[in-house]
């Protein structure tokens, strides 16, 4: 079962990446994005601890958010050596976007479901969310 499972993961994962790479700005900087439009605003180490890489990989992730004007960067105000970085409309709206694409997929693959496999698909996805803790 075990196998069987990280097989349909690892297949899905890949079917998941050929919809983000859609989004043409690269999967680290659509994750990064993902974290500041759905977790807030975060320090540069922060979303590199929150993305599992380092923080000079970060550091060009978010200059090509920056560029791209899909996030944008102020000073903290109790720290001013710290940098705050938050997503801004534009990056919301992007996000939003490449996060439709993914739930059009899902939900194209779930309405070719009968009733019965869409309850065990319910059922999976809250036992795996008890996974995520």
């Amino acid at each position: 079962m075990a196998t069987r499972l990280n097989t349909a993961i690892t297949h899905l994962s890949r079917r998941i990446r050929r919809i983000d790479d859609r989004q043409q700005i690269g999967r680290a900087r659509l994750s990064a994005l993902s974290v500041l439009v759905f977790g807030g605003p975060s320090t540069l180490t922060g979303l590199a601890e929150d993305e599992m890489v380092s923080p000079a990989t970060m550091h060009h992730v978010v200059r090509g958010l920056l560029e791209l004007k899909l996030a944008k960067k102020r000073w903290d105000k109790t720290d001013g050596r710290k940098a705050i970085i938050e997503a801004t409309r534009a990056g919301h709206r992007f996000m939003e976007e490449a996060r439709r694409a993914r739930l059009d997929f899902y939900t194209e693959k779930l309405d070719q479901l009968d009733e019965k496999e869409r309850a065990a698909i319910a059922e999976f996805v809250r036992i795996a969310g008890g996974w995520m803790a």
